[in-house]
């Protein structure tokens, strides 16, 4: 364009210089050619007639507006350049905050041709943004289920509703369940311009969804099972069913143990509830291990002696000082007492152990039970898990007990181990460290 109007500039130049020049050269000719004493008169006429003045005053005014002109365009260009600098870096932050998304985006057009693949879809597709860009999105998403949905999707009269079905990427991510969710994208004007496609992982939700409702059940029938033994042996010994004395003194063990049963199942529900919430308190304090530790014993001993195992104890020439919630820390290593007694045969053993190692108070209880699977060792701490060995889930249990010990051991900043082998055993080691105690100010 500029060297359009430059050549048109300079080719109207030339021409009005011509113009111009024309009436001069005619005065001249008139003055050299004629001598006469009216030639002062002639020269007038011509000057009269040429108009310089005027062209020139003209000319002058183009060539203003000219450069006016040109002087606005520069501006404007450097006005959308940097709206173009503005526009390419809001651009940029975008694509970086998509691609730092923790589930899949594929956008599209409203032809269903790819505009913006970010790097979690990428990674799940195993494929280059090369290969998505600006192909339709059929050829490269291979997937009959999610394709049959937008198809259903693009029928629907309210196109700003947002949709979504569930399923799997058999060959690209095995086990894995995915939701996806479609929406439009609008204009100014509201008319649809293109398409968001969302991949988000709920594996996670599906399995926590699926262990609160197995939660639930096994939870129902703890309390069912404890509370119908209480009010049927409460309801004989009230209807005088019982006359032997023996055998009251037997049902009201009974009652106090399924009592017991029941407050430790109810105290470990609140625990977790705190523990999801923040607001468990930790009451530091100093612990006499000794104590602590026959308090651990006594507590699963009665257990133990009904399946006539024997619980061996390995103890240190001293025992280590400790700085903690006695309480808590106590529920944790009954916790894991308990459930070696509970999954070891009977007429087993069990080593319980406390030692002193680098500032840490260590318990060690090895079991010689049935022994936990590699699958199982990588969920016990998690929340209402329970295994599906049969040997294993015939047991009473709510799946709890081994995750708030996990969280009890995390909030005094120690750590619990496991190490176990299918029909041979399991060994949980729990360090904790030993803390500071002042006695005074």
């Amino acid at each position: 364009m500029i060297s359009f109007i430059t050549f048109a500039a300079i080719t109207f130049v030339y021409y009005g210089l011509t113009l111009a020049l024309k009436p001069l050269e005619k005065l001249k000719q008139n003055i050299t050619g004629t001598g006469s004493t009216d030639s002062t008169e002639t020269i007038k006429n011509s000057v009269k007639d040429a108009g310089i003045s005027t062209f020139l005053d003209d000319f002058q005014h183009s060539l203003i507006q000219f450069k006016e002109k040109l002087d606005k365009i520069e501006i404007d260009n450097r006005e959308l350049a940097s709206k173009l600098g503005v526009i390419t870096f809001e651009k940029n932050q975008t694509i970086k905050i998509l691609d730092s998304m923790n589930f899949g985006i594929i956008i599209t057009d409203i032809q269903n041709n790819v505009n913006h693949c970010n790097d979690y879809m990428l990674n799940l597709l195993n494929k280059k943004k090369a290969d998505m860009m600006d192909h339709p999105l059929g050829k490269i998403l291979k997937h009959d289920e999610i394709t049959s949905f937008i198809s259903q999707q693009e029928t629907q009269e309210q196109t700003s509703m947002v949709n979504h079905i569930e399923t799997t990427f058999p060959e690209l991510a095995p086990g894995e369940k995915y939701k996806i969710s479609l929406s439009y994208i609008a204009d100014g004007e509201g008319a649809p311009i293109g398409k968001m496609i969302l991949f988000n992982n709920i594996t996670g939700e599906k399995s926590t969804a699926k262990a609160m409702q197995e939660f639930i059940a096994h939870l129902s029938h703890e309390l069912l099972t404890p509370l119908t033994t209480i009010k049927s042996y409460s309801e004989m010994l009230m209807d005088g069913e019982v006359d032997d004395s023996e055998a009251q003194k037997e049902f009201y063990n009974t009652i106090n143990g399924e009592t017991d049963r029941l407050a430790h199942l109810i105290k470990n529900i609140l625990n977790m509830s705190r523990i999801e919430v923040g607001s468990l308190i930790i009451k530091k304090e100093l612990v006499r291990t000794d104590l602590f530790y026959e308090d651990c014993i006594t507590a699963v001993e009665g257990a133990a002696q009904k399946k006539n195992i024997v619980i061996e104890r390995d103890l240190p020439d001293n025992f280590p000082a400790l700085v903690g919630d006695k309480e808590l820390l106590k529920g944790a290593i009954i916790n894991i007492l308990g459930n070696a007694v509970k999954y070891s045969p009977e007429e087993s053993h069990i080593t319980f152990s406390i030692s002193e190692k680098d500032k840490m108070v260590i318990f060690d209880i090895t079991d010689t039970g049935h022994g936990i699977s590699e699958e199982d060792c990588s969920h016990i701490f998690d929340k209402f898990y329970r295994s599906s060995n049969p040997k294993i889930a015939e047991q009473q249990g709510t799946g709890l007990g081994l995750s708030i010990a996990s969280e009890i051991v995390q909030l005094h900043h120690g750590k619990i181990e496991v190490k176990s082998e299918l029909l041979k055993g399991t060994h949980f080691t729990v360090r904790i460290p030993k803390g500071e105690h002042y006695i005074g100010k």
